[in-house]
């Protein structure tokens, strides 16, 4: 049996694990300049590393600055490749981050973080879209769903749902890969269009 790339696990409440440190190493931070995060993002979003080094901590605060979730990738080939932690019982969590009137809804938090330069961001930390969305979508002008490639039926499905529901206009971006490959102004772009093909 092949072993999970993704686990999820419940704590009662979560921690920053004890071993836990802001100093991002050689191996983590090439994974993440790889798609292009910057370092003011690592020292905003509050990554580090535990397990000495072995794991990256993605964290996710509530709003009222609780960590609330955490995803752990493994930077020495330990199965699970991610590890994510969530608070039991904690509803509607996300990764959002980045301003203004347009949302962008993706599945992970390089995604959010490079959308959120362009438009808001916001990580459903999965490819599901509860509809307790459904308040968080009302407060913008305009959404687009950008779930990852092989998810294009459901971006479809949910912008649908979505636009039906809110009256907020919703609209799929279905590109060859996950926004967290491409560059600011393709992302910018791609953005741009999903709003005019309607």
């Amino acid at each position: 049996e092949k072993p999970k790339e993704n686990q999820v696990v419940e704590a009662d409440k979560l921690y920053l694990p004890e071993d836990f440190t802001p100093e991002i190493n050689d191996r983590g931070k090439a994974w993440l300049y790889s798609y292009g995060i910057l370092d003011k993002e690592l020292d905003e979003y509050k990554f580090g590393c535990y397990l000495n080094g072995t794991r990256l901590m993605l964290p996710v605060y509530s709003d009222n600055a609780d960590l609330c979730y955490y995803q752990g990738r493994s930077l020495d080939d330990s199965k699970p490749k991610y590890l994510n932690v969530k608070a039991r019982g904690a509803k509607d969590v996300y990764f959002r981050c980045g301003t203004g009137s347009v949302l962008c809804i993706v599945e992970d938090i390089l995604s959010a973080i490079k959308v959120g330069r362009v438009v808001s961001g916001l990580a459903l930390l999965g490819s599901y879209a509860p509809l307790s969305l459904t308040k968080i979508i009302k407060e913008y002008d305009r959404v687009a769903f950008w779930l990852d490639p092989d998810k294009l039926k459901d971006s479809v499905k949910y912008s649908q749902q979505f636009t039906a529901i809110t009256g907020v206009e919703c609209v799929p971006i279905i590109p060859d890969k996950d926004p967290k490959e491409y560059d600011d102004g393709t992302i910018s772009r791609l953005l741009d269009d999903a709003g005019k093909q309607n």
